[in-house]
């Protein structure tokens, strides 16, 4: 049985969930900077010696981005897609509280789900362009 305890536990997790997305937004940005700043010394170098560039860096930061923003978006069109059938279902049956609770959380949990590749992908180049 569904009770308002819950409905109340389920959006409780799911602003944590969203407090949680805006710390690892700001992680990101913070490791996005690191690794602009350490491509961009890497695009100088390979313009002032293009025999001894390294173009192994540099063909990643364009498959990396790809392939963090395609997964960004497939997670968010899965959400779109699950809180559309989720409303289809409520406006055709009964009124079910779970079902308003679970369309709440998902669109509160949509914006982490998309960011998690990109956060995934940046914070793992800023550790690894540190060494």
């Amino acid at each position: 049985m569904f009770t308002p305890f819950d409905a109340g536990l389920a959006l409780f997790r799911a602003g944590t969930d969203m407090m949680l997305s805006t710390f690892r937004y700001g992680e990101m940005l913070v490791a996005a900077n690191d690794v602009i700043g350490k491509r961009s010394a890497l695009i100088a170098a390979g313009c002032r010696d293009p025999l001894n560039a390294d173009y192994a860096e540099m063909i990643l930061m364009g498959s990396e981005k790809l392939a963090a923003f395609s997964q960004a978006g497939s997670a968010l069109w899965g959400q779109w897609t699950k809180l559309q059938l989720d409303f289809g279902r409520a406006i055709t049956s009964a009124h079910s509280p779970r079902r308003t609770v679970r369309m709440a959380t998902r669109m509160m949990g949509a914006g982490g789900k998309a960011l998690a590749p990109v956060h995934k992908r940046a914070t793992a180049n800023s550790r690894r362009l540190k060494h």
